[in-house]
C-alpha cells in the first residue's frame, strides 16, 4: 500500500483515536512480562495466559504494537512485531544481543557502557552472567500493553507515532530510529 504525503495527516488523526480507544496506560490493559514469560514459560504458555486475561482474542500469532512500562508505570519502549509474543520472548531470553536490541540498550544504560569500547558479549558468557540476569530482570519486571495491528504500514508508522506521543525516545526511553 502506498501512502501519499498529503494523506499522512489522516493516518495521524487515526492513530490519535486508536491511542485514545486503546488506553495502553490503563493498568487493566497491561500484564507483567514475568507473569507471561517468567521462569519456565514460553510462547505457548504466554499466549494462553494472555487469552485467559482477555488481552488477546486467540492463541494465533499477534501482529501489531506493544508498549513496555517500568515499575513506576512509565512507558519506556514501543515495539512492533509480526508475532508480538515471540518478540517479547526474544527481549526476555534471547541468546545474543542481535535478538534484542532493547536488551543491548538497557545493558549499556545500566552499566554506562560505550558501544565502541565495550562490545556486548554473548549472554551465556559465564563471566557476564550477573550482568545479563540484571538486564533480563529489568525487562521481566516490566508490564506490557498490546495493540493488534494488521497492516505493516500502519504498525511501522504507529511505532514512531507512539514513541513520540509516549515520550519513549532516547534519552527518556529506549526507542531509537537509527539505521543499521
Amino acid at each position: 500500500m502506498r501512502m501519499k504525503l498529503n494523506e499522512s495527516e489522516k493516518y495521524f488523526l487515526k492513530f490519535r483515536k486508536k491511542l485514545a480507544d486503546w488506553e495502553p496506560n490503563n493498568l487493566e490493559n497491561q500484564i507483567t512480562l514475568d507473569e507471561i514469560l517468567g521462569e519456565g514459560k514460553g510462547v505457548k504458555t504466554a499466549r494462553r495466559i494472555l487469552l485467559k486475561r482477555g488481552l488477546i482474542k486467540s492463541t494465533a500469532p499477534l501482529s501489531g504494537v506493544y508498549v513496555l512500562y517500568n515499575q513506576e508505570s512509565i512507558p519506556y519502549y514501543v515495539g512492533i512485531a509480526k508475532d508480538i509474543v515471540k518478540r517479547l520472548e526474544n527481549h526476555t531470553g534471547g541468546s545474543r544481543y542481535t535478538s534484542s536490541s532493547l536488551s543491548l540498550r538497557i545493558a549499556r544504560k545500566l552499566h554506562s557502557l560505550d558501544s565502541k569500547t565495550h562490545p556486548y558479549p554473548h549472554r551465556k558468557d559465564d563471566k557476564k552472567s550477573a550482568f545479563f540476569s540484571e538486564v533480563k530482570s529489568t525487562i521481566l519486571n516490566s508490564t506490557v500493553a498490546l495493540l493488534p495491528v494488521e497492516s505493516e504500514l500502519e504498525y511501522y508508522l504507529l511505532e514512531v507515532f507512539l514513541a513520540c506521543e509516549l515520550n519513549t525516545l532516547v534519552p527518556n526511553g529506549f526507542n531509537e530510529f537509527k539505521t543499521h
